[in-house]
């Protein structure tokens, strides 16, 4: 969000992944951070790496409609029988 923030974009602006690959390879330097100062200007620096992974803007509609799919295939229920041909638990 305080990426998304930083480049104005809206948050869904940027990508997913690559917000995720850029903090989880920041994470292991911001945890060993002592210093507010310097955490500060660490999570600084990963904000802009993150603000860096804008998507392209679309510029066609989708070739198919949106559509909710049916509800599946109902199969009848299956007879568990023994061997000596009685129900069976």
């Amino acid at each position: 969000m305080a990426a998304a923030q930083q480049a104005n974009l809206e948050p869904r602006r940027l990508s997913c992944s690559r917000v995720q690959a850029v903090v989880m390879t920041a994470l292991p330097r911001l945890a060993r951070c002592t210093d507010p100062a310097e955490w500060d200007a660490q999570y600084q620096r990963v904000l802009r790496w993150a603000a860096q992974g804008k998507l392209p803007n679309k510029t066609r509609r989708r070739s198919y409609p949106r559509a909710v799919w049916g509800k599946g295939a109902t199969f009848p229920p299956h007879k568990n029988t023994g061997p000596l041909g009685k129900r069976h638990r």
